[in-house]
């Protein structure tokens, strides 16, 4: 453990691989006295020499015994994780459900399996089709959970400009084509963490760059409005999960 000052109203880092011998799986408890602190840790991973991308992973609520985990792709060489930590004395009983906006999905991982106390497990999710899925883990213990994933694994579609054009009989310039290509899977690494409940007030940013998803998990109707960055709003939008246990995507 380590002892770090944080002034009001600044930001401190820590550099996790100093307080470790090797690359072993690790939970992170964090602990302010004074004032309340903001914590969240970064993670990167690498192949070889090769990067594998950067993700913010934030700081979870109170150890719980359900977790929700949704939007986890799927679809890479390597398998998206399951991460469980659970603090005290007593390790106990995991069930582990998979599912997408058809219900339940079969896996090769088993549903059912035990953790010991005060250790980090780490157990792939096998089986997976490309996709994006919701991840539902039950524990026998108040615990903490994650997934981590690398990705979907597709390939990427860029669009590119042929250089520049003379016509051959009257010299004029030539508007350029556009053409498209794919190129290798982008190493995408991602966490996914426990989603609180969607209590009514509850709100999400969302990206202004590429394509965005809102994605609902559970049962019954949904009402939300989106907002744009000078406080305008649209109209209501409700969405129906068809549950139990379902999931909805709504672009």
């Amino acid at each position: 453990s380590t002892t770090v000052l944080v002034p009001a109203e600044s930001t401190r880092t820590v550099n996790m691989a100093a307080l470790t011998d090797d690359a072993a799986q690790l939970a992170v408890h964090v602990q302010a006295s004074g004032a309340p602190v903001a914590g969240h840790l970064q993670s990167s991973h690498a192949s070889g020499g090769s990067g594998r991308g950067t993700d913010w992973l934030p700081g979870m609520a109170a150890p719980s015994e359900e977790h929700h985990m949704l939007g986890v792709p799927a679809g890479a060489a390597e398998r998206p994780q399951l991460w469980i930590y659970t603090p005290g004395e007593d390790g106990g009983a995991v069930e582990l459900q998979v599912f997408d906006a058809d219900g339940q999905v079969t896996i090769d991982t088993p549903g059912v399996f035990s953790v010991e106390a005060g250790q980090v497990a780490v157990v792939d999710l096998e089986g997976l089709d490309t996709g994006t899925y919701e991840v539902v883990v039950s524990t026998e213990q108040p615990s903490l959970a994650a997934v981590r994933s690398a990705g979907d694994g597709q390939p990427v579609t860029v669009e590119t400009d042929q250089a520049p054009q003379l016509d051959p009989i009257t010299g004029e310039p030539v508007e350029p084509e556009t053409s498209e290509e794919e190129t290798d899977p982008t190493p995408d690494l991602s966490w996914a963490v426990s989603a609180a409940p969607a209590e009514p007030g509850f709100g999400a940013m969302v990206p202004q760059v590429g394509e965005s998803e809102l994605r609902f998990f559970g049962q019954g109707n949904v009402t939300y409005r989106l907002f744009d960055s000078s406080g305008e709003a649209a109209e209501d939008l409700t969405a129906a999960v068809d549950g139990p246990d379902a999931s909805l995507v709504v672009p």
